[in-house]
């Protein structure tokens, strides 16, 4: 994620759930963004909220996210 200027702030687990928390400042310091993505291990199931200064970035920044955690996926 790095490649994509996508840094890890934490990660851990919570009962069934792994925890992912993401930063990434946004070009020229116009902004950031913050993801939190949790993965369910008894349903093998994905998500993820996207929190970020400047909305209209909001589309490109999840898809950024979501390329980079497709080599971890099935």
């Amino acid at each position: 994620m790095t490649e994509c200027f996508i840094f890890a702030m934490a990660s851990g687990q919570v009962g069934d759930e792994l925890k992912f928390y993401f930063h990434s400042q946004l070009a020229n310091q116009a902004g950031y963004a913050l993801a939190e993505v949790v993965f369910k291990q008894s349903l093998g199931s994905l998500t993820g909220t996207l929190k970020i200064t400047r909305p209209e970035l909001a589309d490109d920044m999840a898809k950024k996210i979501e390329h980079s955690l497709k080599p971890f996926t099935l």
